[in-house]
């Protein structure tokens, strides 16, 4: 008897196969460079981000003193990888909150659904990688954000991963 992890793998695997046979998809590797992409220019930070079909990647730059508001991401889990600076986390339940504070090394888990804000809490800039599995945040959510300035491949922001 299948469980319910086993029972969505073997979805994925006949969804490849049924891509691969019928629709001749061909699946190649790819590098991408920050001067690749685009970038998104927010007030509290930058981000530039390489989508998957079941995830995206985002390299996630958050000047000093600077914090992004409290939000959420409804079905989609959200995960993040410091790589410099330090970060506050907060997470809303409610009324109450947890507050952690997260340096080089640390890992963070954003459930779907669950309310966070996060801002700089060093002296440099904090640098990290966030994944969104399903993706999709990044382009209905953040990229229509009112807020939200699309520089186009080949012009950086000012904070950016060198």
């Amino acid at each position: 008897m299948l469980n319910m992890f086993s029972f969505i793998n073997l979805l994925y695997m006949l969804n490849e196969l049924w891509e691969s046979v019928f629709f001749m998809v061909e699946k190649k590797g790819r590098v991408f460079n920050p001067k690749d992409l685009e970038s998104l220019v927010f007030k509290w930070g930058t981000q530039q981000w390489v989508l998957g079909d079941r995830f995206s990647l985002g390299l996630t730059v958050i000047p000093p003193s600077t914090a992004h508001e409290r939000h959420s991401h409804p079905g989609v889990e959200e995960m993040f990888y410091i790589i410099s600076g330090e970060m506050e986390v907060i997470f809303y339940y409610g009324d109450k909150q947890e507050m952690f504070y997260a340096g080089p090394g640390s890992y963070v888990h954003i459930p779907a659904g669950v309310e966070h804000s996060g801002g700089g809490h060093s002296v440099e800039p904090v640098r990290f990688l966030v994944i969104y599995s399903p993706p999709g945040p990044e382009t209905y959510q953040l990229r229509n954000d009112p807020e939200c300035t699309v520089l186009p491949p080949g012009k950086l922001p000012a904070y950016h991963c060198k």
